[in-house]
């Protein structure tokens, strides 16, 4: 037990003991982000979402890997008072999040919608993260209804739902709803909200992609009725609208919209934005095609234009699509290319601390933030070495090859052209584009040179580069002539070359000049057969060294 041994009551500590456990998992329980919360999986064992919906407590999380999920207990979920999150396997991985998919399989006759919340869901740690919503058709809002919820959409991507009242995509009614880093496109609306529907209560959306969405009347993108919507890094294009193809504000709201991109939406009265009756809209460091004198502004509404707003095209990467049609949302490419105007012109003052752009990259990576939706990088990738990472254009980045036994640096190889010095494996790189380095290596051999007989070698041995020759010169001692080399190298003659394709011992052998002493037979048997002890010092090396040369015991050096 892991009480104090010297405990007389034991009784008494084991029931205090367990008085303490028992509030520590009340504790525990009640605690967001409860590390014993669990992780309920779909399709197993859950067969269905819901159904790991209902067996979920507060703070579980259910995880649907990824896959197609159709049908009852896939759609039309519902969540009730649980504060829980539902999520793809990895939210981060826009793979893993096209590959998750709820198709609602909704239509007028057999109505459906992915998810829908309540005043039940007031607690913003209720999420929904890294799903696609699919195919969902309702009155109000195709993908996702909520009336007084208070739920936080992330990293998902709601697209091609349909409402015949309001609210292609998101239908939100009073309460408090928070999206972040979605793309929203697609959907259709019959009356208001293509995209997004918004009624009371506040909204947040961030950086967020809202495109290709459309209503008949108001507010193709977004529409907001006496509701207070904050909208920062958004791009918002190419919607189509009668009033306010990207954004219409309605009644009396107090809206702001900052560093966002409103460009290429359509509408009879305010492409970008229109505002009616009492509508108060201020709009600070955003792109907006046309500028203020394009903005519908209605009745008693009123526009305030604040610092840092541009009208210059946003250069988007490829905004048609590979087919050329920007009415086809699914392939237009709003990512900012690197001549965009709207890198680095985002208000240099705001809060951006934790946030991520829509590819989930670090909101702020040159100067100052960017406008719309993409924070604008630049990939490096160092393959072998250290430094990979998203930089800011022009940024000098130190690169370092990480070097493995047995080798040294060779050279930097790919996109080498803003390399400070590709022969040098601890450097820098000026971010011009997307750039990929590879360090190579050179793999390192041994040369070991031994000596038999007197005489001497250089080089007398080292470490070198695959492939390197190597020049050895011998050169016998007075009284001594080279002989050959052997092992790791054959000849006669005093200089050898060597090619270094793998470790090698190469071996001179020297002898004796012939005209050299010659020590008497007993003298030398004394000497090498050890009984020589007593034998003069010249004896015993003059026989010793005839000895090696002839091939006796060899000395090595």
């Amino acid at each position: 037990m892991w009480w104090n041994k010297q405990t007389t009551n034991k009784p008494k500590a084991t029931k205090a003991i367990a008085s303490w456990m028992a509030m520590l998992a009340a504790v525990l329980v009640a605690a967001p982000g409860d590390v014993r919360a669990a992780e309920r999986h779909v399709p197993s064992p859950y067969g269905t979402i819901q159904a790991a919906i209902d067996a979920a407590n507060d703070y579980d999380e259910v995880v649907i890997a990824p896959g197609t999920y159709t049908g009852d207990g896939n759609r039309d979920l519902y969540l009730g008072a649980k504060v829980i999150t539902v999520r793809s396997t990895d939210p981060g991985d826009p793979n893993v999040v096209a590959a998750t998919i709820i198709d609602c399989q909704g239509s007028s006759g057999d109505e459906h919608r992915g998810f829908e919340f309540d005043a039940n869901s007031v607690d913003p740690n209720v999420v929904v993260a890294g799903l696609t919503i699919t195919n969902g058709d309702r009155i109000d809002g195709g993908a996702i209804y909520s009336e007084s919820g208070g739920p936080t959409i992330t990293n998902c991507t709601i697209t091609g739902n349909t409402a015949s009242s309001w609210g292609g995509g998101i239908y939100c009614d009073g309460g408090s709803l928070t999206i972040t880093n979605c793309t929203i496109s697609g959907n259709t609306t019959s009356y208001y909200g293509g995209g997004i529907y918004s009624y009371r209560g506040s909204l947040t959306i961030t950086n967020c992609t809202i495109s290709g969405n459309t209503s008949s009347y108001y507010g193709g993108g977004i529409y907001s009725y006496r509701r207070s919507p904050t909208i920062t890094n958004c791009t918002i294009s190419g919607n189509t609208s009668e009033y306010g193809g990207g954004i219409c504000c309605d009644g009396v709201t107090t809206s702001t919209i900052t560093n966002c991109i409103l460009w290429n939406n359509t509408a009879t009265n305010g492409p970008e934005i229109a505002l009616q009756y009492s509508a108060t809209l201020t709009v600070s460091y955003c792109d907006v095609q046309g500028g203020p004198n394009d903005v519908d502004v209605a009745g008693s509404s009123t526009l305030n234009w604040g610092s840092g707003n541009i009208d210059a095209d946003p250069l988007f990467v490829n905004p048609a699509g590979p087919d050329g049609d920007p009415n086809t949302w699914e392939d237009n490419d709003h990512h900012l290319s690197s001549s965009s105007p709207c890198i680095d012109a985002g208000d240099p003052n705001g809060d951006y601390a934790g946030q991520t752009d829509i590819d989930g990259q670090p909101r702020v990576i040159g100067p100052r933030v960017d406008m719309g939706s993409d924070e604008f990088a630049l990939t490096l990738t160092v393959i072998n070495g250290t430094g990979s990472g998203t930089y800011a254009q022009d940024q000098v980045v130190p690169i370092s090859a990480t070097v493995p036994p047995g080798t040294r640096f060779g050279q930097w190889t790919g996109d080498t052209a803003n390399v400070a010095d590709i022969y040098s494996a601890s450097t820098t790189v000026v971010m011009k584009a997307n750039t990929t380095l590879t360090a190579t290596f050179v793999t390192l051999y041994t040369l070991t040179v031994t000596i038999t007989g007197q005489g001497t070698v250089t080089p007398t041995g080292g470490t070198y580069p695959d492939g390197t020759k190597v020049t050895l010169t011998a050169t016998a001692d007075e009284g001594w002539h080279f002989v050959a080399w052997q092992n790791g190298a054959t000849g006669t003659d005093p200089s050898v070359t060597v090619t270094m394709d793998a470790d090698k011992i190469v071996e001179a052998l020297f002898e004796l000049d012939s005209s050299a002493p010659q020590p008497a037979p007993q003298d030398s048997n004394a000497c090498c057969a050890g009984g020589g002890a007593a034998a003069p010092l010249a004896c015993v090396w003059t026989w010793c060294a005839i000895a090696l040369a002839r091939g006796g015991a060899k000395r090595r050096r």
